[in-house]
C-alpha cells in the first residue's frame, strides 16, 4: 500500500510540474494569448493547481475570429487541441473541408488536423505527451504541439475561409497553400 501512495505522490508532482512548465512556456512563446480560463469540475473559485484543463484564447487571428487552445491534463500525460471559434464549416462545406484538411495533412506530413463530421469542427490534435518527455524536451514539445499547430492554422486560415464561403473551390484552396508554403 505504501508503494501505491508513493506512486500517486510522484504522479501528482509530475502533473503539478507539467502544469507549471506549460503555463510558463505559454507566456514565453511567440503568440500572445488574449485570455486564459481554468476549467475543471470544481466549484468556483477555481484552484488552478487542481484545474485539469487550461484554455487559451487568441483573438484577432486573420480570417478566423478566435483560435482556442485546450490543454487537458491526464494522469500520465497531457493533450492539446487547437480549434477556431466559432465553428467554420457546416453540412454544405464539410466534404470540401475534409478534402482540404487531408491535403494539408499530406503536405505537412502530419495527421494532426481533422474535421469532426458530427460537429463540423476543424481541429489540430497533439499526440498524448507524457510528463517525462515534457520535462526532458519542454521547448521542443511546446513548439511541435502548440506553436506549430497555431502557425499552420494561421497559414491555412485564408484559403480555408475562402473555401468555406464558397469563394475558392478545393483546387484553388490547395493551390493557395502550395503557393504560400513553396515561398517559405
Amino acid at each position: 500500500m505504501v508503494y501505491s501512495n508513493d506512486r500517486n505522490k510522484l504522479l501528482e508532482m509530475k502533473l503539478e510540474k507539467a502544469k507549471y512548465l506549460i503555463k510558463k512556456l505559454m507566456k514565453e512563446q511567440k503568440y500572445k494569448y488574449d485570455y486564459i480560463n481554468y476549467i475543471d469540475s470544481q466549484e468556483l473559485p477555481v484552484d488552478i493547481t487542481q484545474a485539469d484543463t487550461l484554455h487559451y484564447s487568441f483573438c484577432g487571428v486573420s480570417y478566423i475570429n478566435e483560435l482556442q487552445i485546450s490543454i487537458t491534463f491526464k494522469t500520465n500525460h497531457f493533450e492539446v487541441l487547437i480549434f477556431p471559434h466559432p465553428i467554420l464549416t457546416d453540412k454544405e462545406s464539410k466534404k470540401d473541408a475534409i478534402i482540404f484538411i487531408n491535403y494539408v495533412n499530406n503536405y505537412i506530413k502530419l495527421g494532426r488536423f481533422y474535421v469532426d463530421t458530427d460537429s463540423f469542427d476543424i481541429a489540430w490534435a497533439s499526440n498524448n505527451i507524457s510528463y517525462d518527455i515534457l520535462e526532458i524536451f519542454p521547448d521542443k514539445i511546446i513548439k511541435e504541439n502548440i506553436i506549430e499547430g497555431m502557425s499552420y492554422f494561421i497559414d491555412i486560415s485564408y484559403s480555408l475561409s475562402k473555401l468555406i464561403k464558397g469563394e475558392f473551390n478545393v483546387k484553388e484552396a490547395c493551390g493557395y497553400i502550395d503557393a504560400i508554403w513553396d515561398i517559405i
